[in-house]
């Protein structure tokens, strides 16, 4: 074992995709700068602390249980390393995240995947077992897939490869369904499953958090009923076809087609708010549009919609004057965060 081990992974933030990932379709996502970090150090008696907790928890990795995602990864690792004859001794394990403000403000940049990803990775280092990108990413699935009926895992793929991927779902009834040992299930190849990275030139995108948290799970099942029929169909098509474009737009860097296909998911994210009557658009994403009506080439939720984050395409130029437009609101840039935008200190 490893006597101390430190392990930074990024978030994610949306591109294009939102809500037909769930459902099969491709999207892309940027990681983001911000990291949540994991040290694990040798110790007497395995504990877990986060910044964000008032005191540490106690645990035995031979009893512990999978009640919740945090401790449904200690005990997927625990299991995996099992399966490789290697016991985790026990260990301090110590949780540190940027991927929410300082004033504890949500940014909805994923941290309860990366949160997962990262633990997977540092406990199977501290093990000396390192794993490449890929198998990070299944191992993490495999420790979350009760969840598979309602989210695409596309967190944890860009907290796994840490860079802007295009990325589709497996197969839910298949991975839902796969028997066997984390090994084998590892090694398999998943039906439906894509992780491309993406190298792209910085995109001139503003990112601006809202202050407003509507939760994922709630506007998900909200819009469930739309995916329940036939209907949706069309919708998906439209998607599915829209993202790969927008990758090849991305690998070229046409600017001009970018905001057409940025526009062209608004435009399908106002669909979808029409047809289940889902509060996917708020009061919020007017009040940014009028802001920068004279700047704006596109503009489009990031996410579940209902808050969060909201990107504006423009011309790249000085950031100090759009600062400027957001100082009487409650909104906030978080150029600063991302990967891959124009304007962040790189």
């Amino acid at each position: 074992m490893n006597v101390n081990v430190v392990t930074k992974v990024p978030g994610k933030l949306y591109l294009v995709g939102e809500y037909g990932v769930v459902h099969g379709t491709h999207s892309l996502l940027l990681a983001t700068k911000v990291t949540l970090s994991v040290r694990v150090q040798a110790a007497h008696r395995s504990s877990i602390h986060s910044t964000q907790w008032t005191q540490p928890i106690l645990f035995d990795f031979a009893t512990l249980t999978p009640s919740n995602p945090w401790m449904q990864a200690l005990c997927t690792v625990r299991d995996y390393l099992f399966e490789q004859n290697i016991a985790l001794n026990p260990c301090a394990i110590q949780i540190e995240t940027d991927l929410d403000a300082a004033s504890h403000r949500s940014l909805g940049l994923g941290s309860s995947g990366a949160l997962v990803v990262a633990l997977c990775e540092a406990l199977t280092t501290f093990a000396q077992v390192p794993l490449n990108p890929l198998d990070l990413y299944k191992l993490s699935v495999l420790s979350q897939r009760q969840t598979a009926a309602s989210t695409s895992f596309g967190d944890l793929a860009c907290s796994s490869f840490k860079t802007t991927l295009l990325y589709r779902a497996p197969e839910r009834s298949w991975l839902l369904k796969a028997q066997g040992t984390l090994t084998t299930l590892m090694a398999q190849t998943w039906p439906k499953l894509v992780i491309e990275p993406i190298r792209h030139e910085p995109l001139p995108l503003l990112v601006i958090n809202t202050g407003e948290k509507t939760s994922s799970q709630a506007l998900v099942q909200a819009v469930r009923t739309f995916f329940e029929d036939s209907k949706h169909i069309p919708w998906l098509n439209a998607v599915d076809e829209l993202v790969l474009k927008t990758k090849t737009t991305l690998e070229q860097g046409d600017l001009n087609v970018l905001y057409t296909q940025l526009n062209a998911q608004r435009v399908l994210h106002e669909t979808l708010a029409h047809q289940t009557q889902a509060p996917l658009f708020i009061e919020a994403y007017a009040t940014l549009d009028r802001l920068f009506k004279d700047k704006a080439h596109a503009s489009k939720f990031s996410g579940a919609g209902g808050g969060d984050n909201y990107l504006i395409a423009i011309d790249p130029q000085p950031l100090a004057p759009l600062h400027a437009l957001l100082e009487s609101t409650p909104y906030v840039l978080i150029q600063d965060a991302i990967q891959g935008v124009l304007h962040d200190k790189s």
